[in-house]
């Protein structure tokens, strides 16, 4: 018998293996995995190649100068485009679907933006470097706000190079040449300044150039040419700091700690510019790993400076200003098979009906299923959720072979009359993403 436990502050998941039929309850939540009396977070960083979009040019779907990319609900990925003065989207496969902003001074036009992100309501934050200001769109470009301006005064900036939003959708700016960042709410007004100005002491700046915000509202602050990661709270009061000058060396940074993005497992990523690559540490500064190298191919970068976009499977988009691309890192997603309505050949679904909706997660020679975290399983087209709270493991398909029962609210599902087919994605305890599909009858 094993016995297993994931903690993740009050979810609780118990798996209890046994001999001939398998329970599983569930406490939904994200999961940990780890041992009991162990505070270390022992998921694996994905940062395996998985493919790239983007060639230098103009036209759609081409890229000129890519700094920064956001993903919004639906993984649409919004790239800033510092040598084209616009912001271009892609869906998250790299398909270009359309694009927004040009040169100029006036409403929607851009003049050496610098940064993007997306918040509340996918309302999407432009950081326009050379007009000082920050400017604020709808998810499909239209333009609806503006704040800031020239100088040194609260709400006012001085080449202002990174952006960032929290979970309430506060905005953070990076106030480059002002030493500082400031705070805004999603609507612009300022909340907030800190950074004691020019230095090399905790709470002190030499060029802040972009940042990231963990879940737990702290502020991960790149402090450029002083080669290190400041740390604040959402009050502004400085925390710790980590990195430091040190060419070669693991948790240093050969010369300027430039891009940042923490993804959803609290790993925080930091490029080191010019030794072309991105390092990878916990939410306390300590080193995990490292990845790229000098050059234009898979997994190389030319001095990279972007911070980072994530998308809901944790993928990883760092979009190139050097190469005019955007590289995707993650775990490869695995094809799995999925039985909907186990023993039903038909697999005929009542979207009228107020009841539940199984669904066989099967095991293969390549595949256990009972690797399966189902508190990240979702399906059908609004991706519903596992209804009961919990799943059960049985042979449904007579091959030896345990696989794993979930059961889907029919109108969680959004699966509509005259679906002919549809899906389910997830990840295993280990973080590695699963997709699959099963034809459907509807009435």
């Amino acid at each position: 018998m094993v016995l297993v436990i994931i903690f993740n502050y009050l979810h609780t998941f118990i798996f209890l293996e046994m001999e001939k039929k398998k329970l599983f309850s569930i406490i939904f939540g994200i999961a940990v995995l780890g041992l009991i009396g162990s505070s270390e977070n022992v998921f694996a960083v994905s940062t395996d190649y998985l493919y790239e979009f983007g060639i230098s040019g103009v036209n759609d779907g081409q890229l000129g100068a890519p700094i920064q990319s956001s993903l919004n609900s639906n993984d649409d990925v919004y790239v800033i485009e510092n040598g084209n003065d616009r912001v271009s989207v892609f869906d998250s496969s790299g398909t270009f679907l359309f694009k927004f902003g040009s040169y100029g001074f006036g409403d929607g036009q851009f003049i050496d933006p610098s940064g993007i992100v997306v918040g509340l309501s996918d309302n999407v934050y432009v950081l326009d470097k050379n007009n000082r200001r920050v400017q604020i769109f709808d998810s499909t470009g239209n333009y609806l706000n503006q704040f800031g301006s020239i100088g040194s005064l609260d709400g006012q900036f001085n080449l202002p190079q990174g952006i960032a939003v929290d979970k309430d959708g506060n905005i953070y700016v990076a106030d480059t040449f002002n030493q500082r960042i400031q705070k805004f709410d999603s609507d612009g007004n300022h909340l907030l300044t800190f950074g004691n100005g020019l230095g090399q002491q905790p709470g002190f700046f030499k060029d802040p150039s972009t940042l990231a915000i963990s879940d737990d509202g702290n502020i991960y602050v790149t402090d450029t040419r002083n080669h290190r990661v400041q740390v604040f709270d959402s009050d502004g009061t400085f925390l710790f700091a980590f990195g430091g000058y040190g060419p070669g060396q693991d948790g240093k940074f050969t010369f300027e700690a430039r891009g940042i993005g923490i993804d959803n497992q609290g790993n925080v990523f930091v490029g080191d510019m010019r030794a072309h690559q991105y390092q990878v540490f916990d939410l306390d500064g300590n080193f995990i790993s490292k990845f790229g190298s000098f050059g234009s191919g898979e997994n190389q970068f030319h001095f990279p400076t972007a911070s980072l976009g994530f998308d809901s499977m944790g993928n990883i988009f760092i979009a190139e200003s050097r190469n005019d691309r955007v590289q995707v890192f993650g775990n490869p997603v695995v094809s799995i098979m999925i039985d909907i309505k186990p023993g039903s050949d038909e697999n005929l679904i009542n979207t009228k009906s107020k009841g539940v909706i199984p669904v066989s997660i099967l095991s293969t020679a390549d595949f256990d299923a009972t690797t399966i975290d189902p508190s990240t399983v979702i399906f059908g087209p609004n991706g519903a959720t596992e209804s009961h709270g919990k799943a059960h493991i049985e042979d449904v398909n007579g091959d030896g072979l345990d696989d794993v029962v979930l059961h889907f609210k029919t109108q969680d599902s959004g699966i509509a009359k005259g679906d002919t087919e549809t899906s389910l994605t997830g990840t295993t305890f280990d973080g590695i993403a699963i997709e699959s599909s099963d034809i459907i009858r509807t009435k």
